[in-house]
């Protein structure tokens, strides 16, 4: 991207472990990173795999390593639309207690719910929750710089 600005995807971190070490280099380097949970799946956030995240965030990298602001992070919950309606405010609730045990600095300013398939139904316009993801994103540079 234009900036230098790199763009990874990887799959989801404690799934394989080749993978979380290609993934460990690059977070090393990261002043950004988006993490996204699947709000279907049991509310989402599973323990052990934001634990190895964090561990990766905080492995030495380059002799260059910077510091990660941990205000530079996203957390989108995907999959919203699957949560039953009567749900949702416990899930929220429970979604950031979780994320809080193991990401102290977390505000829920940091945390976007998200349909991606509304996201990718929709003709024509921006979803409300697509669009305070992309300001989200947006608010990314300016914060990890």
């Amino acid at each position: 991207l234009e900036g230098g600005i790199f763009i990874v995807d990887s799959p989801g971190v404690g799934e394989n472990v080749l993978m979380d070490e290609h993934v460990g280099k690059y977070i090393s380097e990261a002043y950004a990173f988006m993490y996204v949970i699947n709000s279907a799946n049991a509310g989402g956030v599973q323990p052990d795999r934001l634990l190895k995240l964090m561990e990766l965030t905080k492995r030495t990298g380059p002799k260059d390593l910077h510091l990660f602001d941990p205000k530079a992070a996203l957390f989108v919950c995907n999959k919203w639309d699957q949560v039953p309606e009567h749900e949702k405010d416990e899930v929220k609730r429970d979604t950031l207690r979780k994320l809080t045990q193991h990401w102290p600095l977390l505000d829920d300013s940091q945390l976007f719910y998200l349909s991606a398939l509304k996201a990718q139904e929709a003709t024509g316009y921006v979803t409300d929750d697509l669009n305070k993801l992309l300001d989200g994103i947006d608010s990314l540079l300016p914060q990890s710089l």
